[in-house]
């Protein structure tokens, strides 16, 4: 829809993302975060345009959360995940490996 210019139902799409990262149960919150915004930040899904030509439409939940995912991946393309405060302090961090 971006690369094609039709981007006069983007308002309502995220705002509905917004409200849902905002108001919604956990799960539906991660969905919106994991299943979509995360899902648009990935800069291989677009043959022209990039991902940050979404940043427009989003509410402050929904950048904060976008920002959020693009550091995560940040961290992963560096080889540093161990090394992200909140990896640091999650229960997969205690399934390393040790040695």
């Amino acid at each position: 829809m971006l690369e094609r210019g039709e981007t006069s139902s983007f308002p309502a799409i995220f705002g509905v993302v917004e409200d849902w990262i905002e108001r919604g149960e956990h799960y539906v919150s991660e969905a919106a975060v994991i299943g979509l915004l995360e899902d648009l930040t990935a800069a291989v899904r677009y043959k022209s345009g990039r991902p940050s030509d979404f940043v427009p439409w989003l509410g402050p939940a929904s950048k904060e959360a976008w920002t959020n995912v693009q550091d995560f991946w940040a961290w992963i393309e560096k080889g540093k995940l161990e090394d992200h405060p909140d990896f640091a302090n999650s229960k997969l961090n205690d399934n390393r490996d040790p040695g």
